[in-house]
């Protein structure tokens, strides 16, 4: 079941703050995001068309498809 985080605290996946977003208790019974936000701070990158892995950040071919 999911809700709402109403209190400060840190996701138990990301360590991002919890309070306002969507929320549950994993299995051990910590609050995690349903959708943990990209930490990353950057677009996705692109993915193989063939196997959809992600592509290498310095190339432009998947290593296994090549």
């Amino acid at each position: 079941m999911t809700f709402t985080g109403r209190f400060p605290g840190q996701c138990g996946e990301c360590g991002e703050q919890t309070k306002g977003t969507e929320v549950e208790y994993n299995l051990s019974n910590e609050i995690v995001h349903v959708i943990c936000p990209d930490t990353f701070g950057g677009p996705p990158r692109p993915v193989c068309p063939r196997c959809f892995l992600e592509l290498p950040a310095a190339g432009d071919a998947c290593e296994d498809c090549s």
